[in-house]
């Protein structure tokens, strides 16, 4: 999933379809065991993860989700290959890994350095669980030879797009399989596409709008916040994301430096600030110069301060930019994150995945992919700034209730709760369910 790649000190490499994406070398595993050796267990581990990310810090939904897992369920182990952390960090896997072995130590021994993505043989297990569709598809051998059966999370990205061929053969393949239990989704239209496309039945499929937030930004809200129209007289408004293509088309950053030349034509107390792999030189700014600030890559504490005086965060991404069915979840999570800190969000949703989990112009200002109109919809609440503030009260509230661990990861939980429970009672019959 993209909700957190802004903290990622490189850009993404653009790839056309989601075999590109994935089929690196460093992705393979042949030839190239694990220097590890892992114990013969006395028992089957109740839930076995193999992941490409975590434990690094940076992919912080990841990161929250996991780590309750391993509070959650004494007897697992996280596989830890660290095949994309090229995207998000120039640490090593290994030494990421020491250092969550070091800052947790009763987790060392469930969180082990990995090398690909095949389970060893000595591994037995009641239930095995992805994040990414490309976790799931490159273990998928090795888990099947195992006879391990397995849930995973499709979110958007990770070698998962809509209508793309290649996504669409590694899908199958995986729903395919004997040993798949559960798919838990984040977004309507991700159900709507395995439905409508016959990867699998309604009944495998669980959702859970949203995504797991790390529950620090949930701490109590001390608003030493800076509002326009209350406690100033200038406008702020932020652009928030990492830049995966040319211009930044995909997280409309092309369309924000229009909209922000727009506005300084018709106001000269509107400021502008991009956060993200962006600079001056990635389109000409020069005659906004005096009303636009870069600030780069950013760790996450750093918003805290940052949002205090900001007052919009105008995300106009749209799909199918970085490659042909590709899209972001709604709304993406730098949008979440500045709504927390009561930022007023303004963002598209095109694929219109909103559904009404959010009300718009309530509780969030969803726009067009259209300079034109966000220019309207700013000019609007430039001349209401208590509509501004409210709207932005009121979606940080939106936020809490979808947001919250209670909303995020108890189903989760449940879910893989229910598939261990499930194997146990059908460990009797040998023979795999088949898929249905």
């Amino acid at each position: 999933m993209k909700n957190r790649d802004f903290l990622s000190p490189f850009t993404r490499k653009k790839t056309n379809d989601a075999k590109s994406l994935c089929e690196s070398p460093a992705l393979s595993n042949k030839g190239n065991p694990s220097p590890f050796k892992i114990q013969d267990q006395e028992k089957p581990l109740d839930l076995v993860v193999i992941d490409d990310v975590f434990p690094c810090p940076y992919s912080a939904f990841r990161l929250e989700e996991f780590m309750q897992l391993l509070r959650t369920f004494d007897n697992m182990r996280i596989y830890c290959n660290g095949t994309s952390l090229h995207l998000i960090t120039k640490e090593t896997n290994h030494d990421i890994i020491c250092a969550f072995q070091e800052k947790y130590p009763s987790f060392s021994n469930k969180v082990v350095e990995w090398q690909g993505f095949d389970v060893a043989p000595s591994v037995q297990a009641k239930l095995a669980y992805f994040c990414f569709l490309h976790n799931v598809y490159y273990s998928l051998e090795s888990i099947e030879q195992q006879r391990i059966p397995f849930v995973f999370e499709l979110y958007p990205g990770g070698g998962f797009a809509l209508g793309n061929d290649e996504s669409d053969r590694m899908l199958r393949r995986v729903t395919c399989s004997p040993y798949f239990r559960k798919v838990i989704v984040s977004q309507k239209i991700t159900r709507d596409y395995l439905i409508e496309n016959k990867f699998c039945k309604a009944s495998k499929i669980e959702t859970v709008f949203g995504v797991v937030t790390p529950s620090e930004r949930f701490r109590d809200f001390n608003d030493n916040s800076v509002r326009y129209g209350i406690d100033k007289d200038r406008l702020d408004i932020c652009f928030v994301a990492m830049r995966y293509t040319p211009l930044g088309e995909d997280k409309g950053y092309d369309i924000f430096i229009q909209v922000a030349k727009e506005l300084c034509k018709k106001h000269d107390n509107i400021y502008f600030h991009v956060v993200g792999s962006f600079d001056e030189t990635v389109i000409d700014v020069s005659d906004i110069r005096e009303h636009i600030s870069f600030y780069g890559v950013r760790p996450m504490d750093w918003f805290d301060s940052f949002y205090q005086d900001k007052d919009i965060i105008l995300s106009p991404n749209t799909h199918g930019k970085i490659q042909h069915g590709a899209f972001d979840g709604f709304p993406t999570g730098c949008c979440i994150d500045a709504g927390l800190r009561e930022v007023a969000i303004f963002c598209t949703d095109d694929l219109h995945q909103n559904d009404g989990y959010f009300v718009d112009k309530a509780e969030m200002m969803i726009v067009e992919h259209n300079v034109a109109d966000i220019v309207h919809k700013i000019d609007y609440y430039y001349e209401s700034p208590d509509e501004l503030r409210r709207m932005s009260t009121r979606g940080r509230a939106k936020i809490k209730q979808l947001y919250s661990l209670e909303a995020q990861l108890e189903p989760r939980i449940q879910i893989l709760k229910q598939e261990i429970e499930s194997s146990v009672a059908k460990k009797k019959d040998k023979r795999p369910d088949r898929h249905s």
